[in-house]
């Protein structure tokens, strides 16, 4: 099943049909701006995608504010949010505001199909953006949503692995 559009914000979630139900078993991915994000070919474990899902639900809730990113590079943005969020050092680390809480800035789930990937969304006055990247990768992709876009996906398909869930605990 997927969730939102391919060609600006959508996720994947599929249960693994030729396994015991009782184990959870799926693949999930997300698409950013027509960008196939995370192995969708892996069998995963979609309990671990719920666990790790939950967090950036709450933060779904409570918004990401970025206005103060208003008029900088997606370099510069990318490499702060990812110094604040890792803790790493740098020019870059400590920069943002106090206020900032940057952790609710990751929208990757830390599962085993999105190893490697680091995705940030904030909300700018007309738009939420998302930057992205693959460790291996030097070049930084971006996409433009509509405010409450990627809540409402992200809503639909936690919605709905919730549903998976609870159909694969009482089947038989």
């Amino acid at each position: 099943m997927e969730f939102g559009n391919r060609e600006r914000f959508a996720i994947m979630v599929c249960l693994e049909e030729k396994v015991d139900r009782h184990l959870f078993l799926g693949y999930f991915g997300y698409w950013i701006a027509g960008n196939k994000v995370g192995n969708h070919e892996e069998i995963t474990l979609l309990s671990d995608i719920l666990n790790a899902s939950t967090w950036i639900r709450y933060d779904n809730k409570h918004g990401r504010p970025g206005i103060f990113f208003s008029n900088m590079p997606d370099q510069k943005i990318f490499d702060l949010i990812q110094s604040a969020v890792y803790g790493t050092s740098g020019p870059d680390a400590n920069s943002l505001p106090e206020d900032a809480a940057p952790a609710k800035f990751s929208i990757c789930p830390q599962v085993d199909v999105l190893i490697g990937w680091e995705i940030f969304m904030f909300e700018l006055p007309d738009a939420s953006k998302i930057l992205f990247k693959k460790d291996v990768e030097d070049n930084i992709k971006h996409a433009a949503l509509k405010h409450g876009e990627f809540e409402e996906v992200f809503q639909q398909a936690y919605q709905y692995l919730i549903h998976l869930e609870n159909t694969c605990r009482t089947s038989n």
